[in-house]
């Protein structure tokens, strides 16, 4: 086989003695002469089950595991952004999730899938936001003590939702290896048991449970877009939906300031920015060592928006959807709706795209300070609305 040729598939987790002649193979290896969307005919995609740490199976006992406590998120509909984007666009509103954000669906199934030893001395996690909240939120469910690490500089909105759920706050400085080193320290007093925000089998099987829902609540989607940042979200929906449809492509949305993930899909190898600069403040953490696997071999292509872009999304979202979501959800959107997609003749026939509205927690107030001043949502900026919808002007499958 010729080397390059090799390389090109090399991504991929295929069984050529167990390939059937239908379905085909897809790349986006950047830097090879093989253009994004080449196909081998006669052979089809199967996931490793054995390469990830999730697969269809885990996420189906996610979904099982949880259903009794989630929300079944609506898909909404909008004749006038499918004119704007000129595709076809379902929007999976994890906006109205749970403490306002898809994290509660791994935090729920991670918390649940604890046995009753493990769970009583607690949980402990670290993070800025949605996951905090959500880990609080389920192990107030199952009765039990959710030590939360947060940095100073998170989101007020996102602060107040954890002590709205009554998690115990541990403050700490804003980079990553503070969070990790407070976090370890509380695990050591406490013997809790630490849940990752995204790098977490359990989690990233939690997050999967979307994807089922999606596809069934609208089948005919060819393409869906995901935001990236961890990658949780992102590894949970793209093991699940090519697992259930091979061809489906699966793109993942990130901001130009936080683009660590695209760098990474380059160089074929985790790569961690020395800083972040976005308003996207629930995009700003890199990959794991278990989700970078699944972005290397199963996203299609990563595309990359401004801060500028993300907020016209956002309030298209709420001028249009008439739906408050917080940057990290719109960018979807924005994806969509940039140039870069638009004149990308890979993603031509992306027709029929699912968006996911990731999360609703917007502190407004925040937010018009980083570039959004001239974007007037509301008349009371300063307020939280966690994922609630404003009007009723959408339609929903």
């Amino acid at each position: 086989m010729d080397n390059k040729l090799a390389f090109w598939l090399y991504p991929f987790s295929i069984s050529f003695t167990r390939a059937k002649h239908i379905g085909f193979v897809q790349s986006t290896v950047e830097g090879s002469k093989y253009p994004p969307q080449s196909y081998i005919l006669g052979l089809k995609m199967e996931v490793n089950k054995e390469k990830y740490a999730a697969d269809l199976s885990s996420i189906k006992e996610a979904h099982a595991r949880i259903s009794s406590f989630i929300h079944k998120t609506p898909v909404m509909t909008s004749e006038s952004l499918d004119a704007i984007s000129g595709r076809r666009l379902f929007f999976k509103c994890e906006c109205f999730q749970k403490g306002g954000a898809f994290k509660f669906r791994g935090a729920c199934n991670a918390i649940f899938s604890l046995d009753d030893q493990q769970a009583a001395k607690g949980v402990v996690t670290h993070s800025s936001g949605n996951h905090a909240a959500a880990l609080a939120l389920a192990a107030k469910l199952r009765g039990i003590t959710a030590y939360v690490v947060i940095p100073k500089n998170a989101p007020q909105c996102k602060v107040q939702n954890v002590l709205r759920y009554g998690g115990q706050i541990v403050w700490s400085e804003a980079p990553v290896q503070s969070r990790e080193e407070i976090a370890t320290k509380v695990l050591q007093e406490t013997g809790a048991a630490f849940i990752h925000p995204y790098d977490d089998g359990r989690i990233i099987s939690g997050q999967g449970t979307v994807s089922l829902e999606l596809l069934e609540q609208a089948p005919q989607i060819d393409t869906i877009i995901v935001p990236i940042s961890g990658g949780g979200l992102m590894s949970g929906v793209a093991l699940a939906a090519k697992s259930i449809n091979p061809a489906i492509r699966i793109l993942a949305a990130e901001p130009k300031g936080a683009n660590d993930a695209a760098q990474s899909k380059a160089a074929g190898r985790i790569v961690t920015l020395p800083e972040t600069n976005t308003v996207a403040d629930g995009l700003r953490a890199f990959l794991g060592e278990l989700t970078w696997p699944v972005v290397r071999d199963l996203v299609d292509d990563i595309i990359i928006v401004d801060d500028t872009e993300i907020i016209d999304a956002m309030r298209l979202c709420y001028e249009i959807l008439k739906v408050a979501v917080e940057p990290s959800g719109a960018i979807g959107l924005a994806a969509v709706l940039s140039d870069s997609f638009r004149s990308n003749p890979a993603w031509k026939d992306c027709n029929r795209i699912g968006i996911i509205l990731s999360g609703g927690n917007l502190d407004l107030e925040s937010t018009r300070q980083m570039h959004l001043s001239q974007v007037d949502l509301i008349d009371q900026p300063s307020r939280c609305f966690a994922g609630k919808s404003l009007h009723n002007g959408f339609s929903s499958l």
